[in-house]
């Protein structure tokens, strides 16, 4: 039947498909931040901000990767964007700023010798330094593809770049796998936050931060959308502090 819901999904994907391979070509992508703060300002950290990117469609409107990246997994073309993003920022990136970057990986990536090549040729070609950029994945993706992630990241932490788990606490939360994979951040997720006034949620929370202390690795509680929010995970011991009520979304450039 034409009105299937599967058949409306698959003709979906493939409009999106079309549309995302001709902004891949012709670069109609553009790259907003959000930064994140130190959650106890008289601490000495580096400045940090997230990457995030958006499309713009042929009518020069803002897509959002909400209507954009399920089409783009579902057709391989993530890779091909993760590697877009790294070109972008590098051409709009100052060596003399000291801000190191959070930039998403999806899942597909993690693995690619292609997009490790790609990034080698970027920072010799830009000049960039690999240390000012930290690359972000999810708890599941890291699982999911333990070894060839484990490996991915080894290579990429050879050049210098760092590496955050993001979303951790929704997928396996396995504290033994934060022993084995050599990571820099963990990013606590927002949902746990919003909530932290849970019993459940503030006994996770504070077991993450206590955990992650042992081993060495930095925390990020997303989602902290007042300063009531902030002033309790700070509390707590969390390294950094990311959300709406920090700082809001803006352009790379302004």
């Amino acid at each position: 039947h034409s009105d299937d819901p599967v058949l409306k999904k698959m003709r979906s994907d493939r409009q999106w498909t079309i549309k995302i391979n001709r902004a891949i070509k012709t670069k109609r992508f553009c790259l907003y931040q959000q930064k994140l703060e130190i959650a106890k300002p008289k601490l000495q950290q580096p400045q940090i901000a997230e990457i995030l990117l958006r499309m713009i469609g042929e009518d020069g409107k803002i897509i959002t990767p909400l209507n954009f990246i399920p089409a783009a997994e579902s057709h391989g073309l993530m890779t091909d964007i993760d590697c877009l993003v790294i070109e972008m920022l590098a051409e709009q990136l100052n060596n003399n700023n000291p801000t190191h970057y959070l930039i998403n990986l999806s899942g597909t990536t993690i693995g690619e010798t292609r997009f490790i090549d790609f990034f080698k040729d970027i920072c010799t070609s830009k000049n960039i330094n690999p240390e000012l950029i930290c690359f972000e994945i999810t708890e599941t993706a890291a699982i999911n593809n333990f070894t060839r992630a484990k490996k991915f990241i080894k290579k990429l932490k050879q050049l210098g770049c760092q590496f955050a788990l993001d979303d951790f606490g929704t997928g396996m939360s396995s504290f033994n796998y934060l022993k084995k994979l050599p990571i820099d951040y963990i990013k606590i997720d927002g949902s746990f936050i919003k909530n932290i006034d849970d019993k459940f949620n503030y006994t996770l929370v504070k077991s993450i931060i206590e955990i992650t202390k042992i081993l060495q690795i930095k925390t990020i509680a997303e989602g902290v959308e007042n300063q009531e929010l902030r002033e309790k995970v700070a509390a707590m011991g969390v390294d950094y502090v990311q959300g709406y009520g920090v700082h809001r979304v803006y352009p790379l450039i302004t």
